[in-house]
């Protein structure tokens, strides 16, 4: 036993020696732990996989005393299955340790909180704060103009507790483009409580991201374009007062919530808003080989003034430096930002491709017909952009060139430039 543990601690030593200081440790938990797997993230995502036999290494079959060293010396992510892609590795499961993650996916809070408390409720703290500038050239036939966007600023707080599997997040823009009614309305962007129901299951309550689609529901510090798709702009980019049940397995994820179909925070209940949303992920476990493929539908619907309901398809794909998706959505009136007494529909696709690590070039088509019934009031706009990821998404810049056009008014050209800087 004591010339295996010695063995051991040399193993430990030269390891830590040969891994980088970005590296993440993962070891494979098999039925008798005789196969651990030691996988090194390189700055480009890439991945550095290499194999241990430990038990072959100290001439003997690693003892129970052996695993417990392993577990708190290398403090590893133990996994259920191996893992070839760190797309196979769930989000609750990954360390960010550097830039360790594909272009532009990382979200904004995953990393090592701000602080610990270890009190009697509260295990720790992670502050987060965000900005982005949009200096904008718009110029149309009668006239040019070029002006910087009013900034969005974002300052949060996720309270960890001690049970490891509650949470609350507070965020907001102290600075917000308006004030119309009360000062917390347009403020407060997120405001809930978050339970760990299990490995699989999460339970929302409060004042989250609500509204149908994939784009339009995605954080500002996560898309692809300074602005998003118009079927997002108008659907899916609004948060509401609800409970919200989330789940995430291999194959499928989904999302069920229902909330008050007012719009405003601290505003008055106007009736009850309905949201599901279902992904498939049909290659999951074989990304390497096949891509990542996304599947995703659903509704939103609820009654606010009258009824309403819009329909929501996505699909995504994504195999190493390529990438391309697809989103469409029709209403029967809708319930955005802005209530939309009229039927509607859009439409969007994407494709994309990561030049180097850090630059990626993204091309963008978007119609929307906020009418069915009019004529000539659709808007139909062709993007392209450059992103820069100095360090993933807390610092990085995009260029964009959009091109509108409008059936009943002028065309529209414009070039945007924004500063995101995140923490």
């Amino acid at each position: 036993m004591k010339r295996n543990l010695a063995n051991f601690i040399l193993i430990l030593f030269f390891g830590f020696q040969a891994l980088s200081s970005d590296a993440v440790i993962v070891i494979e938990e098999t039925g008798e732990f005789e196969n651990p797997v030691i996988i090194d993230y390189s700055l480009d995502g890439e991945i550095n996989q290499k194999e241990t036999q430990i038990d072959k290494i100290i001439e003997g079959t690693i003892e129970s005393s052996l695993v417990n060293e392993i577990k708190h010396e290398l403090n590893p992510i133990f996994l259920e299955e191996r893992v070839d892609s760190i797309d196979n590795i769930k989000s609750s499961k990954r360390e960010y340790q550097g830039s360790v993650t594909k272009i532009g996916s990382e979200p904004f809070h995953l990393k090592v909180p701000a602080f610990n408390i270890d009190g009697k409720f509260i295990k720790n703290v992670d502050l987060g704060f965000g900005y982005q500038g949009n200096l904008a050239y718009d110029w149309r036939i009668d006239k040019q103009f070029s002006f910087y966007d009013a900034p969005d600023t974002w300052v949060s707080t996720i309270i960890n507790f001690q049970d490891n599997k509650t949470s609350f997040t507070f965020s907001m823009d102290p600075v917000p483009e308006s004030s119309d009614d009360n000062y917390f309305v347009d403020a407060i962007s997120n405001f809930y409580l978050r339970y760990k129901i299990n490995e699989n299951q999460t339970l929302t309550l409060g004042r989250a991201r609500s509204g149908v689609g994939f784009e339009g529901k995605l954080s500002k510090l996560n898309q692809l374009f300074i602005d998003k798709a118009q079927i997002g702009d108008w659907y899916s980019d609004v948060r509401s007062v609800g409970v919200v049940n989330d789940g995430s397995y291999k194959y499928f994820d989904y999302q069920v919530g229902i909330f008050n179909s007012n719009r405003q925070f601290l505003h008055s209940y106007d009736g009850l808003d309905f949201n599901s949303w279902l992904s498939f992920k049909p290659f999951a476990g074989k990304e390497e080989k096949y891509g990542n493929l996304v599947v995703g539908t659903g509704i939103n619907a609820g009654k606010n003034q009258t009824n309403y309901a819009t329909y929501g398809t996505y699909v995504g794909y994504s195999y190493k430096k390529f990438l391309a998706n697809f989103e469409a959505a029709i209403a029967n009136k809708s319930n955005g930002e802005t209530f939309l007494n009229t039927d509607s529909y859009g439409l969007y696709t994407t494709l994309g491709y990561n030049f180097t690590p850090k630059l990626q070039f993204v091309t963008r088509y978007d119609f929307f017909d906020p009418n069915c019934k009019a004529d000539n009031d659709s808007i139909v706009k062709y993007s392209a952009g450059l992103n820069y990821y100095f360090h993933k998404q807390h610092l990085k810049f995009s260029l964009n060139y959009v091109f509108e056009n409008h059936e009943s008014e002028q065309d529209i050209s414009k070039i945007l430039f924004l500063t995101q800087f995140a923490l």
